[in-house]
């Protein structure tokens, strides 16, 4: 996979994998059954006892890295990983009369050379051609353009049209289910147009009535908190307690888009396990990263282990 630009090179001061003292997470990783990736690897970690409160709700942010300072750190990739390096329509169709206005934009940043998904203001929506997980979390990094701050992100999508939005209106960001305001939040500092942010959207179905829905932005190195809320409601179409897909309206910039389940980023999920997908990791050796973010404070936990990746498409071409 190659290296993320956007990433500083400094130091990040990560803590060691230890469980922290007076706040945050007790995040401890398990140690694996191996030490060798050859394809998919499990990974699995301990954060909070069963009968701790969980006062905020703190979500999880994986990557990678060949040293524990994170220097070099990449994201980790799950279910699904998009950076439009090599196009956008065998995985994303647009709709409507200007069609062709997405479009793929390259510029380089230094030495990288950096792909994204473009689109204007007369654009439709672009559909992914797959099903986000019921319990499944968006995150894309995408830079608002166009005269007003104004850009939209579908989710749980549906054939009949029906679906949630996460739609920027100026200085506000607002969710949606169909037409209907369930919630509008201040963007704050997130309001700043030609910007990279960080989009994340995790939504799971609660009781089988009801669907939750956490947002969260954060800015281009993925570590100030900018804006977050959750809300809990009933839908307005049943079809949407349901799995479903993924659009963008313009105008807006996509650079990359993850798809991970809620329980791999969210510390109060089911399970403590994620499936690490290391099909495009170079070969070597890797500590992990947990990045952990509540309301207040960010933390970053090392591995006390090194996975070695033997990717069989790059051992097959040597």
């Amino acid at each position: 996979m190659k290296a993320r630009w956007w990433f500083g090179l400094g130091l990040l001061g990560l803590s060691l994998a230890l469980p922290a003292v007076s706040q945050g997470v007790p995040f401890r990783f398990t140690p694996p059954a191996s030490l060798v990736a050859a394809g998919d690897f499990l990974v699995s970690w301990n954060d909070v006892a069963d009968d701790d409160p969980i006062v905020t709700p703190t979500c999880i942010t994986w990557y990678y890295a060949s040293s524990p300072d994170g220097a070099d750190r990449k994201r980790l990739t799950t279910e699904a990983r998009e950076d439009f390096s090599t196009g956008f329509r065998q995985r994303w169709t647009p709709v409507g009369p200007f069609q062709f206005d997405w479009t793929i934009a390259r510029d380089r940043f230094g030495r990288e050379q950096v792909s994204y998904l473009k689109g204007g203001r007369q654009c439709g929506p672009i559909l992914y051609n797959r099903e986000i997980p019921s319990r499944g979390v968006i995150s894309c990094r995408v830079r608002p353009t166009g005269i007003k701050n104004e850009f939209g992100i579908g989710f749980r999508t549906q054939p009949n049209e029906s679906g949630f939005e996460l739609r920027n209106r100026d200085l506000e960001l607002v969710l949606l289910d169909q037409n209907r305001v369930v919630h509008t939040a201040p963007l704050g500092e997130a309001a700043l147009m030609n910007r990279w942010y960080w989009y994340e959207i995790s939504c799971r179905t609660q009781a089988r009535t009801e669907v939750q829905v956490r947002v969260r932005v954060f800015d281009e190195q993925h570590q100030n908190l900018l804006v977050s809320f959750d809300r809990t409601f009933r839908p307005s179409d049943r079809a949407l307690l349901r799995d479903g897909g993924m659009a963008f309206w313009g105008p807006l910039e996509v650079a990359e888009v993850y798809i991970d389940t809620w329980d791999a980023r969210w510390v109060d999920g089911r399970r403590n396990l994620l499936k690490w997908d290391t099909a495009d990791v170079p070969n070597g050796k890797y500590f992990l990263l947990a990045e952990t973010h509540d309301q207040s404070r960010r933390q970053v936990f090392a591995s006390p282990y090194l996975v070695e990746v033997r990717n069989s498409r790059t051992v097959a071409a040597q």
